[in-house]
């Protein structure tokens, strides 16, 4: 299978389950947004009303590029996973 910019969400209580649990999904607009170390976002399954929610704490001026955190990744799990490396 194909993991190339997904992300791992619990979607224990989706409407339809894939096996439940922890699920590597693709989240078109929300990986269009860049990471960084620094910040602080959430990404959840709401089910609720069926829908994928990103929230980010950090603090943001108009004008700002918006990044979300990945998570705690390695170099070489940021560039398999999403095509992208801190390291130079």
């Amino acid at each position: 299978m194909v993991t190339s910019r997904a992300f791992q969400i619990d979607l224990s209580e989706a409407l339809i389950t894939l096996g439940g649990g922890l699920q590597r999904v693709l989240l078109p607009v929300i990986d269009l947004f860049n990471h960084h170390q620094d910040a602080v976002s959430t990404i959840w399954y709401e089910s609720l009303n069926d829908t994928i929610c990103l929230r980010t704490r950090s603090t943001w001026s108009t004008g700002d590029e918006v990044h979300i955190n990945y998570g705690n990744l390695s170099d070489a799990t940021l560039r398999l996973q999403f095509g992208i490396g801190l390291k130079e």
